[in-house]
């Protein structure tokens, strides 16, 4: 059955990419803060307060940037874990959602299982489905994600929002509702 379902591939990446950010945030505030602000990036309340798909790439491109910014030695610890899964996320993402699947990709899986894990955050849905079955998917179809991604699905979904917001009827009294 797991041929005929791709894994989310965005949903993925932004559901863990928030998560992890949630839990740095919950250890470390300030640090993780002041990460985002270095990057010119802030949580959207449109998105449910999570940072949307754009923001989640550039968090994971720039991992290196958020360790500089540790001054102690007790909040290394803490932001290295963090650090070390989002590294390892990327590392997947760059694996199986891109044109060409990675060789590699089962110890890129379990590189990002062990890191997140050491998080001590909770498996979800979206860790789980990438732990279990990413590989699985990738494993049976020989291609990457990138054919079956949703975004262009969302960006349609984002460009409809603008319009049912400028032509909908709010008022059920409204003789037209």
């Amino acid at each position: 059955m797991v041929e005929f379902l791709p894994p989310p591939s965005l949903h993925i990446i932004i559901g863990l990419v928030n998560k992890l950010f949630i839990g740095l945030a919950g250890e470390c505030k300030e640090v993780a803060m002041e990460w985002t602000r270095s990057l010119h990036i802030i949580r959207d309340d449109f998105h449910g307060s999570h940072f949307p798909g754009q923001s989640c790439q550039i968090l994971l491109g720039n991992v290196d940037s958020l360790m500089l910014l540790v001054r102690t030695q007790t909040k290394t610890a803490i932001v290295f874990k963090y650090a070390n899964a989002l590294r390892n996320l990327k590392k997947v993402a760059d694996g199986c959602f891109r044109r060409i699947l990675a060789d590699d990709l089962k110890e890129s899986v379990d590189k990002f299982k062990s890191s997140y894990i050491k998080t001590g955050l909770p498996i979800t849905s979206k860790a789980h489905v990438t732990f279990t079955h990413l590989v699985e998917f990738t494993g049976t179809t020989k291609e990457s994600l990138l054919q079956y991604t949703e975004e262009a699905h969302e960006s349609i979904h984002q460009e409809f929002k603008k319009t049912w917001s400028k032509h909908s009827l709010r008022d059920v009294q409204h003789p037209k509702y």
